[in-house]
């Protein structure tokens, strides 16, 4: 996970161990895209953080910027259903492609349940979104 063994003797000598949430906090501070791809999904479920997609988008995107597939995948999930981004089929479909690209099985089952409700140009403006380096984040 990442975690610095001074890191531990400190919360080792305060006598508590740190929750998920805290783990994943010091490593996604230290812009380790895995920990900041689980703090998000510890804002986006609720899990001892309070519940909050906006916050989950900004460290999925943290992550996703790195390259993350998984992160990018969370990315377009919430350009695609509204949740923690505003509602946008070109982002969402920039992020699904990108992660695509890297053989993510969700961002390609999403990518093609987006193109069904989507125009020609609309995924084209996609395409475009996705070579870009970071879409519209």
């Amino acid at each position: 996970m990442g975690i610095c063994i001074s890191d531990f003797f400190t919360w080792l000598a305060n006598g508590k161990m740190p929750t998920p949430a805290e783990k994943y906090l010091q490593t996604a501070q230290r812009g380790k895209p895995r920990g900041q791809l689980n703090l998000g999904l510890c804002y986006y479920d609720g899990r001892d953080v309070p519940q909050d997609a906006a916050e989950a988008v900004r460290w999925f995107k943290l992550a996703a910027r790195q390259g993350l597939a998984e992160a990018e995948f969370y990315v377009g999930r919430a350009y695609a259903t509204g949740k923690g981004a505003p509602k946008d089929c070109e982002s969402a479909y920039a992020w699904f492609e990108r992660a695509a690209e890297k053989g993510h099985k969700e961002a390609i089952e999403w990518r093609s349940i987006l193109m069904q409700e989507m125009t020609e140009d609309q995924i084209a403006e996609g395409l475009l979104l996705s070579k870009e380096s970071a879409g519209r984040a």
